[in-house]
């Protein structure tokens, strides 16, 4: 960009609403993983049965692709636990009981996973190399209700008198198996997740345990997880529904020993937002979250917001808020949205597949702000604004991004009027190229030439009322 062309965007500085946004590239945080989603709960094999096969790859690179789509590049697998596949239900490797625990299961595989295999292998042909496998909960013989939606405990914990016995070796030897099938499958498991918020009892496949429960069941599952030469995969732990629940959970885990046996410590936002950080040591990951109750297609902003939302809506610029908490105040190194798509008309998924289209939300741009950007492998690094409306998120990347540059700012403003905004890089020794990308209302992640302005070191970016900027920098510290 020529200097010619600084002046209108620098001469605004001094006038109207103005924030200050400071950026520190050697002031680095979490190591970060992506953002994500899932297609369990027979999802995938809607798709998969509703869809032209040139519609579905349109569809993957939607959703994968780090330059022209959103990004994404974690995908989280439902592991089953019921008897079928019929609507909701994810059919279990281990559909009927050997009758007790010390007699050895009899496993089933179909090499399908209601299509989450062909989904797996799809995304990774796009790169995707995070896999996070996720049970609902244990066979309904396995637990002490002997139902398995519901809630109930795993017999063998801690409070549980199962007449059968303790089923906490052969829960643990089905979720290994369900592994190897994967690996069979070319499909590399990365995360393994024994439990779904079990700080609730839903109507549809589910487990409860409190922190003590938790780390029994961790305490049968670490050891046997080496001894199957699984010890790289990462027990991730425990997708709790609310975010509060999970801290509390956490604290028990921590006492009785149970954080140790974690590689990652994961929660959803239902009902209880991203809060302050976890105390652990361990990665932290958002891996589940949506709007539940609303229609598909909302607005980016609306004055009158989303009445229907149960969560606060489906808006985009409420997600793109979400998202940016997450990566700044909660320190999570991934975000993970319920569904990718879907052919609902439910502002659960990101894109709606009905006849034979892929319609993009307002959320799937939220989403794909960041997921261009906080890449896998990436660093969020500090970013400050000096005015409270106005939010700032920052990442870099040793390699660059895929889309280009190697220091990402996504710059939110929650007013109603512009913002002109200067940037200061510390520690900045040339900006050799900065490009803005505008979302809201009326664009979807548009390069924009008139919203940001540089010249050696100074940087200044005009961030319009109700919408998200991109800032994708490329520069020498």
């Amino acid at each position: 960009m020529v200097a010619s062309v600084l002046t209108p965007v620098l001469a605004l500085l001094g006038q109207g609403t103005s924030a200050n946004i400071t950026v520190s590239v050697n002031q680095t945080f979490q190591t970060i993983r992506g953002l994500g989603y899932s297609e369990a709960f027979q999802r995938a094999q809607w798709v998969y049965n509703t869809m032209s096969s040139e519609r579905q790859q349109e569809m993957f690179d939607l959703l994968h692709d780090p330059v022209i789509g959103a990004g994404f590049s974690i995908l989280r697998i439902g592991i089953g636990s019921s008897a079928d596949s019929s609507g909701d239900h994810m059919n279990s490797i281990q559909p009927i009981s050997p009758g007790t625990p010390e007699i050895a299961a009899s496993y089933v595989w179909d090499r399908n996973d209601s299509s989450q295999i062909w989904w797996a292998k799809e995304v990774q042909k796009r790169g995707v190399n995070l896999f996070y496998g996720n049970s609902w909960g244990a066979d309904a013989y396995m637990k002490s209700t002997n139902n398995t939606d519901n809630g109930g405990l795993l017999c063998g914990v801690n409070g549980t008198d199962c007449e059968t016995g303790d089923w906490r070796q052969q829960y643990a030897d089905k979720l290994i198996q369900w592994v190897k099938y994967y690996a069979e499958e070319g499909i590399s498991i990365t995360h393994l997740g024994p439990l779904n918020e079990p700080d609730i009892s839903v109507p549809y496949a589910s487990m409860q345990a409190d922190g003590y429960q938790t780390t029994d069941m961790l305490a049968v599952l670490k050891p046997t997880m080496e001894e199957a030469g699984l010890g790289d995969v990462q027990i991730t732990c425990c997708d709790w529904a609310g975010w509060e629940d999970g801290r509390q959970t956490l604290a028990e885990m921590k006492e009785a020993g149970g954080e140790a046996l974690t590689g990652v410590i994961s929660s959803h936002g239902y009902g209880q937002p991203l809060g302050a950080p976890f105390d652990t040591d361990k990665e932290v990951w958002q891996t589940e979250w949506a709007e539940l109750s609303s229609f598909f297609d909302q607005p980016w902003y609306s004055v009158q917001g989303d009445p229907r939302g149960t969560y606060g809506g489906g808006e985009g610029l409420t997600w793109a808020n979400r998202i940016l908490q997450g990566f700044t105040i909660a320190n999570v190194s991934a975000f993970i949205n319920w569904m990718g798509a879907q052919p609902s008309d439910a502002a659960t998924p990101l894109i709606r597949t009905v006849n034979d289209t892929n319609i993009v939300s307002k959320r799937y741009y939220a989403y794909a702000a960041f997921g261009r950007y906080a890449r896998p492998g990436s660093e969020r690094v500090y970013a400050s604004s000096s005015v409270e409306n106005v939010t700032v998120s920052a990442f870099t990347s040793a390699e660059g991004f895929p889309s280009g540059g190697n220091l990402a700012l996504q710059v939110i403003n929650n007013a109603d009027e512009t913002v002109n905004t200067p940037v200061v890089i510390e520690s900045l020794a040339q900006i050799k190229n900065a490009t803005a990308y505008l979302v809201n209302n009326d664009y979807d992640l548009a390069e924009s030439l008139s919203l940001v302005e540089y010249e050696g070191v100074k940087l200044a970016v005009t961030v319009p009322p109700r919408s998200l900027v991109v800032l994708a920098i490329d520069g020498t510290w």
